[in-house]
């Protein structure tokens, strides 16, 4: 006698889950940013997406209201306005955009999702967004004289952009970061813009010029100034100058050049000068053989 026995495998049902929340970690405030969260509702039918920045909502998406989109009041929180397409929401992904950043959009951003009934499930997830301002432009160098000798005093002053929080300076000759005792302490200009304190930092190098530092090259060296904001280590603006200091090649053969064209003007003059008596001279016995004939 043989029994046969069936059994049934019964897969458990996979309801509403959060798959990933994007929110960039540092925005800059002259900046629009996208906020961004997708999720798989499984078995599960959507009811809404809501989202918060410090647990306060600004923003709902639910697909079967009759509104089904609805903005909400929150500091620091600016939707951007149509046509600029402010937000994408459907079945498996929310995203949408905020511009006009400011200090107070620092915060807290989550993302909730919730699910319909009869379970009515909610999953969320939340990350931290922190607002600074970069600096958009490469520190200026100033201060260079236009030609040096070696035994020179060298001063440069390298001032950054404005940004928040403030850039740290660093010099450099020929990619080899100067010792501190080069360079004085930092000087700061603070200006309030938007909310933010911006900082603009200046740090001058003196040094003097001898043959050492030149390295390879006997007759140039490079200064660079680097800027970069220490919490956000890919914003590095940098500005690089020249030094060219004529080696003594160089001021022996622009002596000698010197030496040659004083000495062929002087072989002109001297040309010319003859040439100038002579014609006086015949100038003169001309005019005593026509007087002496009268």
């Amino acid at each position: 006698m043989f029994f046969f026995f069936f059994i049934t495998v019964i897969k458990p049902s996979i309801g509403l889950h959060l798959t990933g929340i994007a929110v960039p970690t540092i925005a800059d405030v002259r900046d629009s940013v996208s906020l961004s969260c997708s999720y798989n509702l499984g078995t599960d039918t959507l009811h809404s997406v809501k989202w918060y920045k410090d647990d306060r909502e600004f923003f709902r998406y639910a697909p079967y209201q009759e509104q089904q989109v609805m903005v909400f009041s929150a500091a620091g929180v600016h939707m951007t306005k149509e046509p600029y397409d402010p937000y994408d929401c459907g079945r498996t992904k929310c995203r949408i955009t905020l511009d006009n950043l400011s200090v107070s959009s620092t915060g807290t951003y989550k993302c909730e999702v919730s699910g319909d009934a009869p379970t009515f499930p909610i999953v969320y997830e939340a990350s931290n967004m922190t607002v600074i301002a970069l600096p958009r432009n490469d520190p200026v160098i100033s201060g260079l004289g236009y030609r040096y000798e070696i035994g020179d005093f060298v001063v440069a002053n390298c001032t950054s952009d404005t940004s928040f929080p403030p850039a740290m300076l660093a010099w450099y000759i020929n990619d080899i970061k100067v010792p501190h005792e080069w360079t004085q302490p930092q000087r700061e200009q603070i200006s309030i813009t938007d909310g933010f304190r911006l900082f603009s930092r200046s740090l001058e190098l003196r040094f003097r010029l001898h043959r050492n530092i030149f390295g390879d090259n006997n007759s140039r060296i490079k200064l660079r100034c680097v800027a970069h904001i220490r919490e956000v280590p890919k914003a590095i603006r940098e500005s690089v100058a020249t030094i060219h200091v004529p080696s003594m090649d160089e001021l022996t053969n622009q002596k000698l050049i010197t030496w040659s064209t004083a000495a062929t003007k002087n072989t002109v003059d001297k040309n010319y000068l003859c040439h100038l008596i002579t014609l006086l001279l015949g100038f003169c016995c001309y005019f005593v053989s026509t007087t002496s004939a009268s």
